[in-house]
């Protein structure tokens, strides 16, 4: 699901040392939803779902993040000249294959850009003004890119973003249970929210960031699979997230009025 960050083999090794420290991860059995519905909010369709393989404990921990990530990524300044040269009017990014080329620390949006899409269709979803190119140094400036960016971002300072850059309050959710209990119960509201998880089990696949809304008994998803060219529907969170592959999720309320 998603663009797969691959791990080179000496990081590979470091990360399963520190793997069978860490704890809580789920092995709960998950149950795919058989089918599911796209839905014509741009063009196209796409829909990606998780492949079935035997339950093993996935890392869920901010140490698993920490240990990859990088604390400034120096050349910013250089990364939004260039971005923001390429920006256009996008309002949502629906499949991260669609982005013009912008750099995210040293590689790119389209490569391992998912977090941040994440949070910048977050943004535009709660009514935000935003930009790629923006929240891109964002995220390079303040420390949140993961190997200078090869490996993503950290899912973990997503609400560090939100709350110390942006002055906006967000709820975290540790667990998949509290997660899919909140999104159950609001289904029928308009919720933003935004939701890590592995991409299969095995750690070298990966993992994926997605931004999604609840509304009318509904669960619309951006950039679910990176060459989605519309949102994806599903009727719950279970169909698109594994319990035993959840890292960490956020819901987002709506900007209050000025």
């Amino acid at each position: 699901m998603g663009r797969l960050r691959r791990l080179s083999i000496s990081v590979l090794l470091v990360v399963l040392c520190v793997t069978v420290l860490l704890s809580g991860c789920s092995r709960t059995p998950y149950s795919e939803e058989p089918s599911s519905e796209t839905v014509n909010s741009a063009v196209g369709s796409s829909s990606n779902s998780p492949t079935s393989s035997e339950s093993v404990g996935m890392p869920n921990g901010t140490a698993f993040f920490k240990l990859i990530s990088t604390k400034v990524y120096e050349d910013y300044e250089a990364n939004y000249s260039g971005n923001s040269k390429l920006e256009r009017n996008i309002e949502l990014i629906y499949g991260q294959a669609s982005c013009p080329n912008f750099a995210v620390g040293n590689s790119n949006a389209e490569t391992a850009g998912c977090e941040i899409i994440a949070v910048y269709n977050a943004l535009r979803l709660c009514g935000f003004e935003a930009t790629c190119s923006g929240v891109i140094r964002d995220f390079e400036k303040n420390g949140y890119l993961m190997a200078a960016g090869h490996f993503g971002s950290n899912p973990y300072l997503i609400k560090d973003y939100f709350e110390n850059k942006r002055n906006h309050p967000i709820t975290q959710y540790a667990d998949f249970s509290s997660m899919t209990k909140d999104v159950t119960d609001n289904i029928y509201d308009k919720r933003v929210y935004i939701a890590s998880f592995w991409n299969s089990n095995v750690i070298s696949d990966g993992f994926h960031t997605v931004a999604f809304y609840t509304d009318k008994g509904s669960i619309y998803i951006l950039n679910l699979g990176i060459n989605d060219i519309k949102l994806t529907m599903k009727s719950r969170m279970e169909a698109f997230v594994k319990e035993e592959r959840f890292i960490v999720g956020y819901w987002i309320p709506v900007k209050e009025s000025d």
